[in-house]
């Protein structure tokens, strides 16, 4: 239960994130990357006190989910061409949450989780 609220309390504020530093596509994709320096430099961080041989899973795993989950923004933005902050927020989180799914049994069978 708490597990659950935490996950959507988390995929809230990742939503937040992307409508309010990615609203419009002037300089998108410069801010993309500054924003995906942080998160690499974020995993490598993290990877650091895991161990050094976590490091490429890492790195991996956390931008990887970075980039997929602003994959799902692009699509609500400029496929669905949803910019309402509550129509946004719905399609988010259940969009969000098959791509977690999906990127969670991806990264198992790519780093064979048992």
């Amino acid at each position: 239960m708490l597990t659950s609220i935490v996950y959507f309390l988390i995929i809230f504020a990742l939503a937040n994130f992307f409508y309010f530093v990615y609203p419009e596509s002037s300089k998108i994709g410069k801010r993309f990357l500054v924003s995906l320096g942080i998160v690499i430099t974020i995993s490598v961080i993290i990877s650091l006190f895991e161990g050094k041989s976590f490091i490429i899973e890492g790195i991996v795993t956390i931008t990887g989910y970075y980039s997929s989950l602003f994959l799902v923004h692009r699509i609500i933005i400029k496929i669905l061409r949803k910019n309402n902050y509550w129509i946004y927020h719905l399609l988010f989180l259940p969009m969000a949450t098959f791509v977690t799914i999906f990127f969670t049994a991806l990264m198992q069978d790519i780093f064979r989780y048992s």
